[in-house]
């Protein structure tokens, strides 16, 4: 705030955040994806070998 010449106390600004705080949890919460416990790999990972030979690391 001081590079834009304002002058606030620090008190203030912890009475911001305690204020602020709950408020923007909330929202973030809001538009937060819900998580679940199913996770899909788009792409196989290949790994270069020895004289440029490519090995797939997919199972089986």
């Amino acid at each position: 705030m001081a590079e834009r010449g304002v002058q606030v106390d620090h008190a203030t600004i912890h009475r911001w955040t305690v204020h602020y705080a709950p408020l923007l949890l909330e929202q973030f919460n809001r538009r937060k994806r819900a998580v679940t416990g199913t996770w899909h790999v788009d792409e196989t990972l290949y790994l270069m070998g020895v004289a440029g030979h490519s090995h797939s690391m997919r199972p089986g």
